[in-house]
């Protein structure tokens, strides 16, 4: 099993660890078995919460299929993506 903490600084600006047994939605739990509130929502998780089911099953499910991709082929596709949300929210936004 893999350890996971949460680094988080306190009050006095000291950096503290938090060794985490497991998340889920808001809530985190530390080796003790006590619960806490992920008030900052980590960094990965900010919209969904900690294994968010139906996240975890389709990676799961991805990961069944194909689990890496050679990146350069979709180099074009990475970069222009953003760009074309970009100007379709740019072009809504001067509409409205």
């Amino acid at each position: 099993m893999i350890d996971s903490s949460i680094v988080y600084r306190d009050f006095k600006g000291k950096y503290e660890y938090l060794p985490l047994a497991r998340a889920e939605g808001s809530l985190i739990w530390d080796q003790k078995g006590k619960q806490y509130i992920d008030f900052t929502s980590a960094w990965n998780v900010t919209n969904l919460g900690w294994n968010h089911l139906e996240v975890n099953e389709a990676i799961v499910e991805q990961t069944k299929k194909n689990v890496q991709c050679i990146y350069i082929k979709f180099y074009n596709l990475t970069v222009n993506f953003p760009i074309t949300i970009f100007k379709i929210i740019a072009t809504n936004k001067k509409s409205s």
